[in-house]
C-alpha cells in the first residue's frame, strides 16, 4: 500500500519553477529605504512597532528613493495579519526623495471588523511587481 501511495506521488508534475531575474531585483530592492511607520504623536508600545488602535487615529507611512532612480510614483501595499492584501496607498516622490502616505486607522475595517495583529507595509515602484525596499512589519492592538 506504501508503495503505491509513492509510486502516485511520483507521477504528479509538479510546476515548472519561477525564474526571478536577480540582478534587476536587487537594483529595485535597493532603490528605497526600509518604511517607516509612526503614529504621529504616539510612541509604539514596544520595541515591535505596535499601537493600540484607540490611540492611534493614522500611521504615517514613508520611504526614501535614491536621487538616482526614475521618478515614478510608490505604493505602499499593506497586508493585513492574515496575509491578505488590504489597501494600497500611491505616494509622489518629493524633492527630498522621500514618499509618503497615511494609513487610516480609527473609524475604518481595522476597528470595526477587529483586524488586530501584525501587519506588514511594503513599498513598491507604481506598477511594478518586486518591492523597491524592505518591508517593515507593526502592531496593530485593541
Amino acid at each position: 500500500m506504501i508503495t503505491l501511495f509513492a509510486l502516485m506521488l511520483t507521477m504528479v508534475p509538479t510546476p515548472p519553477e519561477q525564474r526571478i531575474d536577480t540582478s534587476d531585483t536587487v537594483l529595485r530592492r535597493r532603490a528605497c529605504s526600509q518604511v517607516v511607520v509612526k503614529a504621529p504623536g504616539k510612541a509604539p508600545s514596544t520595541r515591535r512597532m505596535t499601537w493600540r488602535a484607540r490611540d492611534a487615529v493614522d500611521l504615517e507611512l514613508s520611504t526614501r528613493v535614491q536621487s538616482s532612480t526614475e521618478a515614478r510614483n510608490i505604493e505602499f501595499r499593506v497586508y493585513t495579519p492574515a496575509g491578505h492584501l488590504y489597501e494600497t496607498f500611491a505616494a509622489s516622490i518629493t524633492r527630498g526623495s522621500a514618499a509618503a502616505a497615511r494609513l487610516p486607522v480609527s473609524g475604518t475595517a481595522i476597528t470595526q471588523r477587529g483586524l488586530y495583529g501584525h501587519w506588514k507595509v511594503v513599498p513598491h515602484f507604481e506598477g511594478d511587481l518586486a518591492p523597491c525596499g524592505q518591508a517593515r512589519s507593526f502592531g496593530l492592538m485593541p
